[in-house]
């Protein structure tokens, strides 16, 4: 029996170590590798094109995990002290200060914080408010190697980066590094220097200098450039010059190449900040000129005048050259922007300048490799196949069906709604609203031209002009001249699905033919649709994220409803879920338990939109709905209901009576406004009926899912008697 009983645990031990060794030769592990390290890439982290040093998102809680830069730190000591403390500072509240940690990983290389509680976080890059987010945790690393200091970072919920953290800590834990390698070009008289760099094992390869390197291309990393026969490639003169080209014919005129990391500028931005110090250069400035290129993300600039030649960067005194001019070059890309510089009396530069042209319309990013379709995105009803140049991503609102970023722009985006169906009958009468609502958006049109299209029941607007850029759906608008906007449509018979690209004119037109393409995939399931190779385009980083954050008008068109419901969901009263008592009830309201009066009833949401909706029995032709759009860019609960006061009000042509009702919650706001409303067919519609006699009752309740906003517009008379059921209703959430 012994004998037996050995043998079964010897099979089974032999058993478990073969599916072991098995499992260990089919799995392969996707490495990070950036600089002189390499991390494991945990398999449920998708790669993400990005502006940073590295984005990965997990497909199962659409966590980000981001990173960065410092690039060289002095004292990386003092570097985690100060971070640390500004890193607490972005927590109004912390949970549990036990939880408030700071571990040391692989040998003291790596510091990891983690941080739990509600967490003051911008809304768009360059906002000056802050959003709370509640129940947020934090985890965020300070790796530093040999060659630069890096942070990585996830947050969001507390729960889910809990969950996360274990997949977080094994990618810290597989840090190492790597021996870098690179081509030395050295002159010949570097002798000691090419054996030591030899002896380290630093090189794989030893060009001396006279090598003419012609057509070769050099890599900077993001990105590759053709260099030009006339120029060769030399040991750069000065540690913080990345690369440097020595002029063939004239070799004491160098094109010298810096990069100083990670900068939330676009070229336009770098340009401007850097102009004036670029023209104080001068002490008589004679011309100056932007030098036009193939390529729109790069910024080339000529000066000529007298120079004031300083002996180093930092020296006070110089000599004056006149006639002399300087080529300045700005390059962004994910590792921040390139600075090119080229320094000659005009005469060589006047023949340089061609070589430079030439030297920067070579310019090649990275990502060109892929090409052709990026995968489809599937509505259900239907499919289209995303571009090459573009790729998808987790959509950053839940009222967006869809959304996909472009590569060579990635802070722009296509945005896809879906509302269900509206109340107009047929693509004409569709396109004739839809269109006049698009160019209201604007301040002013200049072009104005439909684009025809082969899919099915589609139309697609092209406006160009003054448009209202918004960091968010409610802020005002900042006027912004040379904008255009794509707007097109699909017609199903679940209602239309909208798609929208935002942006400088010149981005737009760059992908005005992928946007047309990405429509006419059009394709049913079990359909092909051959999309067409496109390539990538160039790395050009243009505004920040606010037009990424930019929703659709669409989108709160539903939350900014003034008007009733139509009285023809009588005629669907079967289909829902009313509930028979007239006796007050508890329901559910996304997750909160509400009670509703018996003079209430609760019906199915007529929008996907909506949290919840209750109507009046009644007047079954007025509806109660409940809606919560997320997080918000306020940063105060004052903040929050001022700015939705004046959007209320807004909605009267004529108030005649404003009350603030107190109710006993201390996160809770109620506004009663009574006069003129313009009551409106539709959410969409442009225009609506001023009716007297009308009133609104709009609440609104903090939480840490963000506001969740509560209305009745109706007649005076008929909402007057349900307002005590309104105000209980309110106090009643939990």
């Amino acid at each position: 029996m012994r004998l037996v009983i050995l043998c079964i645990v010897l099979l089974f031990v032999s058993a478990c170590a073969k599916q072991q060794e098995e499992t260990s030769k089919g799995t392969t592990v996707s490495k990070f590798e950036y600089a002189n390290i390499v991390m494991d890439i945990p398999s449920e982290w998708q790669e993400m094109t990005t502006l940073h040093v590295l984005e990965f998102v997990n497909s199962k809680n659409n966590l980000r995990i981001l990173g960065h830069s410092f690039g060289r730190v002095a004292d990386v000591e003092k570097l985690r002290e100060t971070y640390f403390v500004k890193l607490k500072k972005r927590f109004t509240s912390i949970v549990d200060k036990e939880k408030v940690k700071q571990t040391s990983l692989c040998d003291g290389k790596i510091t990891l914080f983690s941080i739990s509680g509600t967490l003051l976080k911008r809304p768009y890059a360059k906002s000056k408010s802050f959003n709370k987010f509640y129940n947020y945790a934090v985890l965020s690393a300070i790796v530093t190697t040999s060659a630069e200091t890096l942070n990585f970072w996830i947050d969001g919920p507390a729960a889910e980066v809990q969950k996360e953290q274990s997949n977080f800590v094994k990618f810290l834990n597989s840090y190492r590094e790597v021996t870098a390698k690179k081509n030395l070009h050295l002159s010949a008289s570097d002798k000691d220097e090419l054996v030591e760099a030899a002896a380290k094992g630093i090189t794989t390869s030893i060009e001396v200098a006279g090598n003419e390197n012609v057509g070769d291309r050099f890599d900077f990393g993001p990105f590759t450039l053709a260099v030009p026969d006339a120029w060769l490639e030399i040991k750069p003169q000065k540690e913080m010059r990345v690369a440097e080209f020595s002029l063939k014919d004239n070799t004491e005129y160098t094109v010298i190449a810096f990069n100083f990391g990670k900068m939330d500028f676009n070229a336009e931005e770098i340009v401007s900040k850097n102009i004036q110090r670029w023209r104080s250069q001068f002490t008589k400035l004679e011309e100056e000129k932007p030098i036009t290129l193939q390529k729109n993300n790069i910024a080339l600039l000529y000066f000529r005048g007298t120079f004031f030649k300083k002996k180093d960067m930092f020296a006070e005194e110089g000599e004056e050259i006149e006639n002399f001019c300087i080529l300045n070059v700005v390059i962004p890309s994910e590792k921040g922007p390139f600075y090119f510089r080229l320094e000659a009396p005009k005469d060589v530069i006047d023949k340089q300048l061609p070589n430079m042209v030439s030297f920067l319309n070579s310019y090649q990013a990275k990502a060109t490799q892929q090409a052709g379709s990026s995968g489809e995105v599937d509505f259900g009803e239907f499919a289209l196949s995303i571009p090459g140049s573009w790729e998808k991503i987790p959509p950053t609102s839940n009222m967006r069906k869809a959304e996909l970023r472009l590569r060579d722009n990635p802070q722009h985006t296509v945005v896809v709604f879906h509302f269900g169906k509206d109340q107009f009958s047929g693509l004409t009468e569709r396109k004739k609203e839809n269109f006049a609502r698009w160019e209201k958006q604007f301040d002013k049109v200049d072009a104005k031209k439909e684009i025809e299209l082969t899919a099915p029941n589609s139309a697609l607007l092209y406006l160009e002009g003054t448009f209202f850029v918004k960091p968010f759906p409610q802020a005002e608008g900042k006027k912004e001249p040379g904008y255009v906007v794509l707007n097109a449509l699909i017609d199903t018979a679940n209602g239309p699905y909208f798609f929208r690209l935002a942006a400088p004119k010149k981005i737009a037109d760059a992908n005005l033919e992928d946007f047309k393409l990405f429509l006419n995939s059009y394709h049913k399931h079990g359909e092909t649709h051959n999309h067409g190779g496109h390539n990538q385009g160039d790395d050009d980083i243009d505004d920040s994220d606010d037009d990424s954050l930019m929703e659709d008008n669409d989108a709160f068109s539903e939350f900014q409803n003034n008007g009733r419901e139509q009285s023809d969901e009588r005629e669907q009263s079967d289909e829902r879920e009313t509930h028979s008592s007239g006796q007050s009830q508890n329901v559910n309201v996304d997750g909160h338990v509400m009670v509703i009066p018996g003079s209430w009833e609760q019906v199915p949401p007529k929008s996907s939109m909506r949290k919840a909706q209750f109507r009046l029995r009644k007047y079954p032709e007025y509806n109660i709905p409940v809606f919560n759009f997320g997080t918000d860019q306020f940063s105060s609960f004052d903040e929050r209901v001022a700015q939705n006061v004046r959007r209320w009000e807004g909605q009267f042509q004529k108030v005649d009576k404003k009350e603030m009702i107190k109710l006993k919650k201390d996160n809770a706001a109620l506004l009663y406004l009574s006069g003129t409303f313009v009551v409106k067919a539709s959410p969409m519609a442009q225009s609506g009926e001023p009716t007297a006699g009308y009133a609104a009752v709009n609440g609104l309740i903090d939480t840490d899912k963000g506001p969740y906003f509560f209305r009745l517009v109706a007649p005076k008379k008929i909402l007057d008697a349900e307002l005590d059921n309104f105000k209980k209703f309110l106090e009643s959430f939990k």
